[in-house]
């Protein structure tokens, strides 16, 4: 269950970080649909190749599951061209996937490293001559059509003469609204032709203030939003059709803009102004507007309508376009999704067919629920877009899309977001603010003509060559390998799959990224199904997964020199079904406690040992609490966001009997009084001593769950947890803490209670399905033995008490590590869960349990006694099924509990 609970929090924190459409922004992971959508078949500009050409399509690690289906269909298509798919990520250096930060030169490298990128091109890519003018290929092509192109979306990629990119999706900024907010006040839904007057009477009506506390607001902008709202209201506030481009700051509707704007924040009070956030290079931070929407404390706020299935589930959802005061104005900001084809390409005509064939598909970059309008209405109306889209999504969009403009990226902005930037903070009225902005801007435009003018021509680029794909030696073999959940950067795996070819010339690993955002949550079956050999967990009750994959034992037989007797024993048995290994483990995900060092040095503490007790443990929390202000109070401890993920192992480090495992099959024991007793001391760290905040005990409350996670985030990163629980789960996603001064200890536990440490492992599996079966043996072999392909402990006790991985992570980290694994051949409750997939099911209810006695609204004996009662009906429904298949156990949860929505299993309601 953990694992769904990573995978819905991933996707809701990169759906809140979106800001305003982009042409060359990132897209979101996604899955592809099971089957392209093709409008018609373009005849080729060209006559075919008499032989096969190879171009290279660039795309980013968590692009290529959108894209892949549609590459093989190209490929059927078009037999005298093969696509060759070229990592973005690594031509640009870049490590985890919230990586964002771009090499300066990152267009340049990408035009030199594929014929085709996956992003739209800049006017700066252009005057570099990086991108090749698509306009004779649209010319020469009489079933290109332009006109099938919805309004804004051809046209956002032409300027000096030139068509520089193919859109194949669009999204547009709508205004989302609150209708619980709207129907609370008695304010009337805003209109397709609602007026900004409209939109500022309903934004005075629907904010809620009591003194200087306000606790609805009536509209809640996103800083990515501000230029776009004042642009829809005066249009373009840098004129780009002159040369050199005009700014517009000082006009005299462009003031007036401005001003209503900021009266929004300064006068009218509708609206909160928060001061910029600091964002630090490989991480995800949470804008404090989006934990307003997230809390339901915004009645109106704007956001893409690629979001719109996302924060439905949070609520009772409306949509409208912007606001305009005529019925013409072209007032809805509107973005694209592109491919553009670099200026060094040596295969032109390919690579034309190749982007026309994809401007005429369903690419799934946001996942089946999250579907963009595709860039063409031939393309929208045969994937029935409109017939899937909500009706009211469906009503703002069609008006957007005939009412869009384009939002530019050109010099000059900046002074002008500067200049807002100095209004709402106070420092400069609306008129002199702009003013500088204005003078700013236009030195700044003048400088870069003027640089440009000076500058020496850059080198032609030209695309590196198509590299030979996968061994070419006789009996040579190449496999596929997808890293598991956990394993958000690739590179590592990369660099030792390089490694491993070179002791191994017969065998070219390629490694791919999972799809973390589908439509429905990754499993043992469709990892089998996506690569030859993966990394995910174990679980092997159900049938359908171990058909899935080979069982290692004649693996084993035939290879005298590998041995299991290296592996932790404990971890090793999960592995084993029937006396048969079906899975190699890979990587032990410690729990532990993190540690401020420096809080403990300033309180003249000393850090925990690697055999603490609860006491201790209680000690130091309540010794480093300080203050009492919830904005600024440190708190001694911090648990996970999801409060559930701590109760389980805290729980059971204090004597807990989650689980009765000689019941046939287990059973939950939630009422035994062992576990009733370590519930009351857990919750007591919040109710009695007050040592440790609250952040989200029920999950299926989605709308608290990326501002929950980040929240906690942010008071572990300023300096405000003393102690804190982690799986190192999560640093793939947040990255390392490395500028904090970190110490690492084992979850304390009551004497005589060992194991219960470590939250999951990881195995390598090899897929039934694959023809090199002996070659993934050897690949996963050699990567048991490798510390940098774990992020947690090692599975064999070799490595993780090598010199190597210790200076990896850390020597107090290692031994936290290995503490956590505990020397008992008891089995933890998580490990229990873990072979016992159904067992998960029952867990949402201790976690609603837990939020009932930390809420005061039950006793811990009255709120464990009704989890208990849901989880034995629940076991019940389960027996009574015959079979403990993910799709039973699924039916039976939502049988016993109609309330829990169904997205936490997948599903899209």
């Amino acid at each position: 269950m953990k694992k769904m609970v990573v995978v819905v929090c991933v996707v809701a924190m990169l759906l809140a970080a979106c800001g305003g459409p982009s042409a060359t922004e990132a897209p979101l992971p996604t899955e592809i649909p099971p089957t392209p959508v093709v409008e018609q078949e373009p005849e080729p500009t060209a006559e075919p190749q008499t032989e096969q050409v190879t171009i290279r399509f660039a795309l980013f690690d968590w692009e290529v599951a959108a894209y892949e289906g549609l590459i093989e269909a190209f490929e059927e298509e078009n037999p005298d061209v093969k696509v060759q798919v070229v990592s973005a990520n690594e031509v640009l250096g870049l490590g985890s996937l919230t990586d964002f930060d771009f090499p300066e030169d990152a267009s340049r490298r990408l035009a030199s490293a594929a014929d085709i990128v996956s992003s739209g091109a800049s006017r700066q890519d252009v005057q570099e001559g990086l991108v090749r003018d698509l306009t004779p290929f649209i010319e020469a092509d009489p079933n290109f059509q332009a006109d099938d192109f919805y309004p804004n979306a051809l046209e956002a990629h032409q300027w000096d003469g030139g068509t520089w990119s193919l859109p194949t999706s669009l999204n547009f900024q709508l205004i989302f609204f609150n209708k619980d907010a709207f129907d609370e006040a008695g304010v009337a839904y805003p209109e397709t032709d609602w007026s900004w007057d409209d939109f500022l009477a309903k934004a005075k009506a629907l904010t809620v203030s009591e003194g200087e506390e306000t606790s609805r607001w009536g509209f809640v902008p996103s800083s990515a939003a501000q230029r776009t709202l004042i642009e829809s209201r005066v249009g373009l506030v840098i004129d780009d059709s002159t040369d050199p481009p005009t700014p517009r700051f000082d006009e005299p509707e462009v003031v007036e803009a401005v001003q209503w704007y900021t009266d929004l924040f300064l006068k009218e009070q509708v609206a909160p102004y928060f001061e910029p956030q600091e964002e630090e290079s490989g991480t995800l931070t949470l804008p404090e507007e989006q934990a307003l929407i997230d809390k339901g404390q915004a009645a109106m706020w704007p956001e893409t309508d690629i979001v719109w299935w996302y924060r439905s589930l949070q609520g009772n959802l409306g949509a409208a376009p912007f606001p305009a005061d005529s019925p013409d104005a072209p007032a809805t900001p509107a973005g694209t999704q592109s491919l553009s084809m670099s200026a060094g390409t040596q295969q032109p005509q390919a690579a034309w067919r190749l982007l026309d064939f994809m401007s005429r598909q369903i690419i799934s970059v946001y996942g089946p629920e999250l579907q963009a309008l595709p860039a063409r209405r031939s393309v929208a109306e045969a994937s029935g877009f409109w017939d899937k889209v909500d009706e009211e999504l469906a009503e703002a969009l069609r008006h957007g899309i005939d009412h869009s403009y384009r939002p530019r990226s050109i010099p000059g902005y900046e002074a002008f977001s500067d200049a807002l930037l100095a209004i709402l903070s106070g420092e400069q009225s609306v008129a002199d603010a702009l003013a500088e902005a204005q003078t700013k801007a236009e030195a700044e435009i003048q400088g870069e003509m003027a640089a440009q003018a000076e500058a020496t021509p850059a080198p032609t680029v030209v695309v590196a060559p198509p590299e030979e794909e996968g061994p070419i030696s006789e009996g040579s073999v190449s496999i596929t390998f997808m890293p598991g959940l956990g394993s958000l950067n690739l590179e590592p795996y990369r660099a030792l799959a390089r490694q491993f070819h070179e002791s191994h010339p017969d065998i070219a690993v390629e490694v791919k990224m999972i799809d973390i955002t589908g439509a429905t949550v990754p499993d043992l079956p469709g990892m089998a199904e996506a690569a030859d050999c993966f990394q995910w967990y174990p679980g092997f009750q159900d049938a359908k997964n171990r058909e899935a994959i080979l069982n290692l034992n004649p693996f084993l037989d035939a290879d005298p020199s590998f041995t299991t007797d290296d592996f932790f024993p404990q971890v090793l048995e999960q592995f084993t079904w029937q006396g048969q290994l079906w899975g190699l483990p890979a990587d032990i995900t410690p729990y532990i406690v993190e540690y401020n060092k420096d809080l403990f040095d300033a309180a003249g503490l000393d850090y925990p040992s690697v055999d603490w007790t609860p006491d201790e443990f209680l000690g130091l929390a309540v010794a480093l609490t300080q203050g009492e202000d919830e904005e600024t109070k440190q708190y001694g401890f911090v648990g996970e966001y999801y409060a559930l993920n701590d109760l389980l192992f805290m729980a059971e480090r204090l004597g807990a009997k989650l689980v009765d495992p000689d019941a046939d099959p287990p059973a939950i024991s939630y009422n035994d009084p062992d576990t009733v007793e370590a519930v009351r001391w857990y919750a007591g760290l919040t109710t009695e001593h007050g040592v440790k905040p609250v952040f989200l005990t029920d999950i299926s409350n989605l709308a608290g769950a990326s501002s929950a996670l980040l929240d906690r985030e942010a008071m572990i990163n300023d300096g405000r947890a003393a102690m804190w629980t982690s799986s190192g789960a999560m640093a793939a996603i947040f990255g390392e803490r490395e500028e904090m001064n970190l110490g690492a200890a084992p979850l304390p536990a009551e004497p005589g209670v060992a194991g219960g440490g470590y939250s999951q492992a990881s195995g390598y599996f090899i897929s039934a399905n694959t023809e090199n079966r002996q070659a993934c043996w050897q690949w996963i072999t050699y990567l048991t033995g490798q510390p940098a392909a774990v992020q947690g402990l090692p599975a064999r006790l070799s490595v993780a008490e090598s010199d190597e991985y210790r200076e990896q992570v850390g020597a107090s980290r290692a031994d936290a590590y290995v503490a956590s694994l505990g020397d008992t051949e008891q089995p933890s409750a998580f490990q229990v869960f873990s072979d016992e997939e159904w067992l998960g099911g029952a867990l949402f209810w201790l976690g609603q349990a837990f939020g009932q006695v930390l809420e005061g609204e039950a006793t811990v004996e009255e709120a464990l006694g009704a989890a208990q009662k849901l989880a034995d009906d629940y076991r019940a429904c389960v027996i009574a099924a015959g079979d403990f298949s993910s799709e039973t156990w699924q039916a039976c949860v939502q049988e016993v509990d109609p309330t829990l929505p169904s997205f936490l299993f997948g599903g899209g309601g």
